[in-house]
């Protein structure tokens, strides 16, 4: 739906903490360990992502790994995201 889409979309723009368009791989595996995914589960859960290889999650990547079926629901990033957010911001 049109409202999933858009929830994916600024839940990634919280996640892109460079604001470069992708989600790195420190940044996505801080957040998947704050909500209570194991350490040793993060890496494959990255490569199961990033369809590519290039070492980075796309928008895209991003949007297919929540539909299909990611291994924990957006909810709980969403509101991992939103109480941490000020976490990731760059000082100023």
């Amino acid at each position: 739906t049109m409202e999933a889409h858009a929830k994916i979309k600024e839940l990634f723009g919280r996640l892109d903490k460079g604001g470069d368009g992708v989600i790195e791989a420190k940044d996505l595996g801080n957040v998947l360990q704050r909500i209570g995914i194991a350490t040793h589960d993060i890496g494959s859960i990255f490569h199961d992502m990033d369809k590519d290889g290039n070492g980075v999650i796309s928008i895209d990547e991003f949007t297919d790994w929540v539909l299909l079926g990611a291994d924990v629901s957006v909810d709980q990033l969403d509101r991992y995201s939103a109480e941490e957010a000020d976490v990731f911001k760059e000082p100023s």
